[in-house]
């Protein structure tokens, strides 16, 4: 290449080079932003899958977009997607807003189990101001139902009223509570609320399941069949009111079941969902036996429809009637499911102490889902359900190789791995989620991390952990990594810092209170790091963060 340049040309050639990025980038950020509102409109209009496309082409364009994350969290709830908890923590990290931390903290309470601890933390994190809302205290109050705290939701349900007075979702909620409590008068006032509740047209057909299902914990199970029925004769009952219905007449063990279920079968025929929940019902109340005879006499157009063949398969397997079910697979045709028949058969043979045989049948299962990627989802989910982890494990894995266009295996991994606390497994699904996604800030954090409780490849978790908290400055978890970063390079004092110039809201968030307590004991502020380091007690940590945590409490 020549040394001598044309600055005139060079000048020329920088101009427009310039303009053209400038335009570029202002026409990706026009059809970027056109995209992601074109989502929400799709969502709002109930149209999903078109939502769904909508927002993904915005993340391609760019993968930070608040909108289109929000959109593609909020779908995930609707359609009880299992990666509704990863959307939320991605939409929360992009923005930590209060809003964002409650939709997290109500997702969490969907998707984990005692002692919800995604939803305890993100409503920790919520500040002065977002607590003295009623929406904080109603998320509040959820999850202190689940745990059992029914003081504490009965306080945060007053507190709700007190901020929209007059909310008849709030009343009835409180009145709910009230049923459970030990103070008789509590529960009879609750029951009077309710029952008054029950004539307001918007939470009537509420109010009357609170007192049906309270009657049947009391054991009052004539009271709950008068309640049921008042259900039953409202417009907007669900075919699962039925189903409650019959489990009342089966508690009173009266005469009216056998007609009532004999109606409810010959009103199901033709409906197939309705028909899978009512030999769910049949099945778990030792029904089985019965179920299958209805089945039998079913025209065979009935039989064979896909959910009824895997039905018809749970009641054998509800029934622990392996070789029936064996022989019911063996003789069976299940169409573009034959996967999924395999995958049962596969069980139906373990069960029977068949191991090869149930080897070979899951490996034919794998090869005839492998065709489309909606039945590898199923059967990643069956196997999850029957609690086979190794091989859920292992599918996801070869369908994150087989579809590298699919984020969805790789954040069923991060829900495994995470129940598992396995740091290497993590670090697996983080390093292929940010080869396919550079730019994203949060992959970048968390590879960042794992790495480093790992001391794996530490070069480059130093560079993403500095590149993450350069991209969300604002953001309390990247800074608390990146001051980590500094603290392995020889360089505590620097990172105490860093933490130091945060909002003491943000300094008291659990997940970033730890790693600033375990920099403080390695600069030698003992006492200030006890204060700190007491809240690994209220988030979720990996064993090798609940090992630096013990090391540094031992030190104090």
């Amino acid at each position: 290449m020549s040394l001598v340049f044309n600055w005139i040309t060079f000048g020329v050639a920088v101009g427009l080079t310039v303009a053209l990025s400038v335009g570029l980038n202002h026409y990706q950020r026009h059809q970027e932003g056109r995209f992601a509102a074109q989502a929400l409109r799709f969502l709002q209009k109930r149209d999903y899958s078109g939502a769904n496309r909508a927002a993904r082409v915005a993340l391609q364009m760019n993968p930070t977009n608040q909108l289109a994350n929000q959109v593609l969290a909020d779908l995930a709830d609707v359609t009880d997607s299992p990666f509704a908890l990863w959307w939320r923590e991605r939409t929360l990290h992009g923005a930590p807003t209060t809003e964002n931390r409650l939709r997290l903290a109500a997702t969490a309470l969907r998707c984990e189990h005692d002692p919800f601890p995604t939803a305890q933390n993100a409503l920790r994190g919520i500040d002065a101001q977002g607590r003295a809302t009623a929406d904080y205290h109603r998320v509040a109050a959820d999850l202190a139902l689940a745990l059992n705290q029914l003081d504490d939701a009965k306080q945060h349900y007053q507190e709700a009223l007190k901020l929209a007075p007059g909310n008849v979702h709030y009343e009835m909620s409180l009145a709910v509570v009230g049923l459970q409590s030990r103070d008789l008068q509590t529960v009879s006032d609750s029951r009077r609320v309710l029952e008054r509740l029950t004539t307001n047209t918007q939470v009537a057909l509420m109010a009357l399941r609170s007192l049906a299902a309270e009657s049947v914990r009391q054991g009052d199970f004539g009271r709950a069949r008068q309640l049921s029925q008042r259900v039953l004769k409202d417009t907007n009952s669900a075919f699962h009111d039925r189903i409650f219905h019959l489990t009342v007449l089966d508690r009173l063990k009266s005469d009216e079941l056998g007609s009532s279920l004999q109606d409810l079968t010959a009103s199901t025929a033709g409906h197939p969902g309705d028909m899978v929940q009512l030999l769910a019902w049949m099945s778990q109340h030792g029904r089985a036996t019965e179920a299958l005879a209805w089945l039998e006499a079913l025209p065979r157009e009935v039989r064979s429809h896909h959910l009824i063949l895997r039905a018809t398969a749970d009641c054998y397997a509800v029934a622990k009637d392996w070789e029936r079910l064996e022989r019911f697979l063996l003789n069976s045709e299940w169409g573009n499911f034959e996967f999924m028949r395999a995958a049962l058969l596969s069980r139906a043979l373990k069960n029977l102490q068949k191991s090869a045989e149930s080897e070979a049948a899951w490996k034919s299962a794998v090869q005839k889902a492998a065709a489309r990627i909606e039945w590898m989802s199923m059967l990643v989910q069956t196997a999850e359900s029957w609690g086979w982890l190794p091989e859920a494990e292992s599918l996801l894995l070869s369908v994150s190789r087989q579809f590298p266009e699919e984020d969805w295996p790789l954040h069923k991994l991060y829900r495994i791995y995470v129940r598992e606390g396995n740091a290497r497994g993590l670090r697996t699904v983080y390093a292929t989620f940010l080869n396919q996604h550079p730019a994203d800030a949060l992959t970048k954090n968390n590879l960042a991390l794992v790495s480093m409780l790992l001391k794996s490849d530490l070069a480059l978790a130093h560079q993403l952990a500095r590149d993450a908290s350069q991209a969300r400055p604002a953001n309390p978890d990247f800074l608390a990594t990146y001051a980590y970063s500094l603290h392995l390079q020889g360089r505590t004092r620097e990172a105490v810092a860093v933490l130091q110039k945060l909002p003491p809201n943000d300094l008291k968030v659990p997940s970033v209170a730890v790693y600033y307590g375990l920099l403080l004991a390695a600069d030698g502020e003992q006492e200030k790091a006890r204060e700190f380091l007491a809240q690994a007690d209220q988030v979720w940590l990996l064993p090798e963060e609940k090992h630096l945590v013990a090391e540094a409490t031992k030190s104090l």
